[in-house]
């Protein structure tokens, strides 16, 4: 079977895969999978198996995915691998646009009315649509925060949370928010920590912390800033911050905790 798309729907589906899958492929990725899509007739669709391409998991269910609508309306792989080139264009375009935007909480006696660190993070977690990640030394989070990451999970987005423990800091940390994210969220989110064996200490056996303060909405939005996600950092404390949208951060920061995962520098709790 061959021919133009007919369902509009359908059509659309297989748009939005295409799409989903530029968003998401790395610069490695893609020249194979172009080379495979090329390859592959309009009578072919139905028997394409891409499990030779190597892909990452996580890239190889996108394409899986993209292949079952395909399968549904197929036409010649040509006209898809063009699509899809349009798609990884028009992606990459939209990331360039880069811009930074400060943000503080805290006394400002000039006026300057900056945005408020808890506004910048709660956009975050509202702008993610496939994963967020969230970085923290002391936790205590606070409602608001604990219902827009509900939101995500209910947005079936995927949800990390990489925090300080008590446990792994050497006690450096007197409470850690584990129990505080396990009680509204239970397993939909992912708490990640840095298990003490893979840090570095002095002489004195001081091991390093977790300090890193940040949350990462795909490639599309980061926030790095001095914020615990605590209720004294985002509502008494003064701190500081940069909320960036779009440009090279947002994917460049996603992807290197996402390797920290992958090499088992931050472990999952429980594992």
């Amino acid at each position: 079977m061959s021919g133009p798309l007919s369902n509009d729907a359908e059509r659309e589906t297989l748009i939005e895969r295409l799409v989903d899958f530029a968003t998401h492929a790395t610069r490695e990725a893609l020249p194979p999978a172009l080379t495979w899509l090329r390859g592959i007739g309009a009578d072919d669709v139905a028997h394409a198996q891409p499990g030779a391409l190597g892909l990452p998991h996580a890239l190889a269910h996108r394409l899986h995915h993209t292949l079952v609508a395909w399968r549904a309306h197929p036409v010649a792989g040509q006209a898809v691998a063009l699509a899809l080139e349009a798609a990884v264009a028009a992606v990459t375009a939209l990331r360039r646009r880069e811009t930074t935007e400060l943000v503080w909480t805290g006394p400002d006696p000039d006026g300057a009315r900056w945005r408020r660190m808890d506004q910048a993070l709660l956009e975050v977690c509202a702008a993610a649509r496939s994963r967020l990640i969230l970085t923290t030394f002391s936790s205590s989070p606070r409602r608001e925060l604990l219902d827009a990451l509900a939101d995500a999970v209910a947005r079936r987005v995927t949800v990390w949370i990489v925090l300080e423990t008590k446990h792994e800091s050497g006690d450096e940390l007197r409470h850690d928010g584990v129990a505080a994210f396990r009680d509204r969220l239970g397993k939909s989110v992912t708490l990640y920590s840095w298990p003490a064996k893979n840090r570095v200490s002095d002489a004195y056996g001081h091991v390093g912390l977790l300090h890193a303060k940040v949350a990462v909405a795909d490639e599309s939005m980061a926030l790095v800033s001095s914020a615990n996600l605590s209720g004294a950092a985002l509502e008494r404390n003064i701190e500081a911050g940069v909320l960036v949208r779009g440009g090279a951060i947002p994917g460049t920061l996603r992807g290197h905790l996402e390797g920290l995962v992958r090499d088992k520098v931050l472990v999952a709790l429980g594992e």
